[in-house]
């Protein structure tokens, strides 16, 4: 976050975080996505994805896998 360059155009980049994550508060991805989206220079897309229910490790039960790649 604090190394962010203005004048950098960075690549297209999808953020991943989740909404229980213990270790890093999900808003500390929504603030570096903030911050990169708002880069003068930036051209290309800054995405992010929190995923509901999910920790630092991301949806690793065995139904939430299944829910994620089928959409269910």
């Amino acid at each position: 976050y604090h190394n962010i360059n203005n004048t950098i155009n960075y690549p297209p980049t999808l953020l991943v975080t989740g909404t229980d994550d213990n270790r890093v508060p999900r808003f500390l991805s929504y603030k570096f996505a903030a911050k990169l989206q708002n880069v003068p220079s930036q051209k290309n897309q800054i995405l992010l994805w929190a995923k509901y229910k999910t920790g630092h490790f991301g949806a690793n039960t065995r139904i939430a896998k299944i829910k994620e790649y089928n959409y269910i």
